[in-house]
């Protein structure tokens, strides 16, 4: 035999929508899921896809899986699970809040000493007009 045989579509489509369902996205992530996650385990039919399977497979089907997807919350959105809308982006550039060590700067030029532990309002690193964008029950973006 040239090869292992290929894991059934029905499978990679499983495991990649529950992925994405709980939040395990990167096909590194599937592939280890696969062997300690009982639930990822149970959808895979206890087989264990490597990475560049789901890599492949993803590539190979992102069209119909974007449709999958876009089924997938339409059907949540009439049994009444989420509130589908907009948001807009407004380009606005921020710096992060704290640095990763101590002894990084910030990016306003302050030592990362200064602020360890402590973390600003959450509109401090954001520079613009002075307002931040706020996300109402209609899932738009507008201006407080």
């Amino acid at each position: 035999m040239a090869g292992d045989s290929g894991y059934h579509p029905l499978l990679m489509t499983r495991l990649l929508l529950y992925g994405y369902c709980v939040g395990v996205a990167s096909s590194r992530a599937i592939e280890r899921k696969s062997y300690e996650d009982v639930a990822f385990r149970y959808l895979a039919a206890d087989q264990h896809p490597d990475h560049d399977t789901h890599s492949e497979f993803r590539k190979q089907h992102l069209a119909r899986l974007g449709e999958l997807f876009v089924q997938a919350l339409q059907l949540c959105q009439k049994a009444g699970l989420v509130k589908l809308g907009h948001v807009a982006i407004d380009g606005t550039r921020c710096r992060r809040m704290r640095a990763n060590t101590k002894h990084e700067l910030r990016a306003d030029g302050g030592s990362g000493a200064e602020t360890a532990g402590r973390s600003g309002s959450p509109a401090a690193p954001c520079r613009g007009s002075g307002t931040r964008p706020k996300i109402g029950n209609t899932g738009r973006a507008s201006e407080r």
